[in-house]
Parts: C-alpha cells; sequence; structure tokens
C-alpha cells in the first residue's frame, strides 16, 4: 500500500473517531453533572446503556471531520463509500444497539417491561409490530404517555421507523460537505481555514439538528401528519448546502481546477 493511501485512510477514520470522542464527552460530563444536582450518581450499567445510542447520534455528525481530513486524497467516490460504512453502523447502533441495551438495562433494574414496551425492545421490527397492533384496534385517544404505549399515534411509530434510518443516511452526506468543505477552503490561510471548516461544520449540523427537531414537532402535533416526511425533511439541509457549496467553489475559481492531489480509487 502506498504511504499517501495508508495516511489518507488512517486520516478519515482517525479524525471520525477524534471527533467523535470530542461530541462524547461533553455529553457524558454533563449527564453525569445533572445527576450529582439531581442527587444521586449513575449506574455504570446506565451509563453503558446509554453510550450506543450516543455513538450512533454523533457518528453521522463526525464524519464531516472524516471528509475534510481526506479531501486531498480521497475522489468523492472513495469518500463516499466511507461515508456509507458510517451509515451502517450508525444505523445498527440506532435501531438495534441502543434499544436494546437501554431494555436489558431496565430489566436488570426490574422495570416492568410488558407494560413500557409490549412488543420488546423498540427496534425496527418491534415498531413495526406496535404500529400494526394500534392500526388494528386504534385508542379512542392518541398520548404519548410513557406508561401506555398502545395510545401511540401511528405516524409517530412511523416517524421513529425512518427517523434512525434518515439520521444514520445523513453520514453519507457529511462525509460529502466534510470532502467539499475542505477543497473550498484550500486555499485561505491556516487561521482563516480552520474557522471556515469549523463554521461550515457547526452550522451544518445545528441546521440539521433544528430541522429535525421541526419534523419530529410536526409528526406529534397531528396524527393525521406524515412520519415518513417528518423523519425525511432534515434531508433539505444538506441538500441546500451542498448547493450552495458548489455555488461557493464556482464563484471563488470559475476557471481554475481543484487541488491537486493523487485520488485513492
Amino acid at each position: 500500500m502506498r504511504l499517501k493511501e495508508r495516511s489518507s485512510r488512517l486520516g478519515f477514520f482517525g479524525w471520525t473517531a477524534a471527533w467523535l470522542a470530542v461530541l462524547l464527552l461533553p455529553t457524558l460530563l454533563s449527564q453525569l453533572i445533572s445527576g450529582l444536582f439531581e442527587g444521586g450518581i449513575w449506574r455504570p450499567g446506565q451509563v453503558v446503556a446509554q453510550f450506543p445510542g450516543w455513538i450512533g447520534l454523533f457518528l453521522p455528525f463526525a464524519a464531516f471531520a472524516g471528509g475534510v481530513a481526506g479531501h486531498a486524497f480521497l475522489s468523492t467516490p472513495s469518500v463516499l463509500k466511507r461515508g456509507a460504512l458510517i451509515a451502517v453502523v450508525s444505523y445498527l447502533l440506532l435501531a438495534f444497539g441502543s434499544p436494546v441495551a437501554v431494555y436489558v438495562d431496565e430489566r436488570s433494574q426490574g422495570v416492568d417491561l410488558e407494560a413500557l414496551y409490549p412488543f420488546g425492545p423498540p427496534t425496527p421490527g418491534g415498531l413495526l409490530a406496535h404500529r400494526s397492533a394500534i392500526e388494528a384496534d386504534p385508542p379512542e385517544t392518541y398520548n404519548f404517555r410513557v406508561d401506555s404505549p398502545l395510545s401511540r399515534p401511528p405516524n409517530w411509530l412511523t416517524y421513529l421507523f425512518h427517523s434512525v434510518i434518515a439520521l444514520a443516511f445523513y453520514s453519507v452526506f457529511a462525509v460529502l460537505l466534510g470532502h467539499r468543505s475542505g477543497k473550498l477552503t484550500t486555499g485561505l490561510s491556516p487561521p482563516d481555514r480552520r474557522n471556515a471548516r469549523w463554521a461550515l461544520g457547526l452550522v451544518g449540523a445545528m441546521a440539521f439538528f433544528v430541522a429535525e427537531a421541526a419534523g419530529g414537532e410536526w409528526v406529534r402535533a397531528d396524527p393525521s401528519n406524515s412520519g415518513v416526511l417528518g423523519a425525511w425533511f432534515p434531508m433539505l439541509v444538506p441538500l441546500v448546502e451542498l448547493g450552495i457549496l458548489a455555488v461557493l467553489a464556482r464563484v471563488r475559481s470559475p476557471d481554475r481546477p481543484g487541488p491537486v492531489g493523487s485520488k485513492v480509487p
């Protein structure tokens, strides 16, 4: 393996892992501190049960840093393959790892799982079974009470099923946005380049979180609102970002080719 190819691959996954750690650490500390202020401490099992969900949640956003790191050596198809791999890992953690870990932890604490999870852990299969049961025998009124799972609106369960797919799929957009951002900012001075990449990454992530929250609230507001539309609505954010980056790249250097570098197939 050529040294440049090896360094590019280590750079992509290394930076993704580093930024995942940066995002995880304050989350863990804030949860521990909030637990202390509430008069208790976290059990080790509870902490472990939260990690699959945290990792699955933050991986797509950390992937932006991987895309930036690989912009000089990775071709677009190559960086997209890495984004797809991260998307798969994120989905497995969000759809299976997190709900099963929480379910097992709550069972160990004697929680009445039959009352809270009548269809088992809220994995994709559990969510679909839950929705089918409610559609077959709908309640008089829908609600979101924790102790009343058979009163959930079916559109909310549809949203939960699709939202983890959409969030994981954002990984592909994130690495592409990082790749394009890295190329676009290559000619800047080191401080300006760093600040520009920070800004692009943070603004994009915040915009996606806002869109995701808006989509979820819209679904919760009315049982007739589409759970599929609410879950996939945030994808408009990276699509708009890619369009803006394409315009900026054209304005910045309309006649100049992109940065020169070896491409990894």
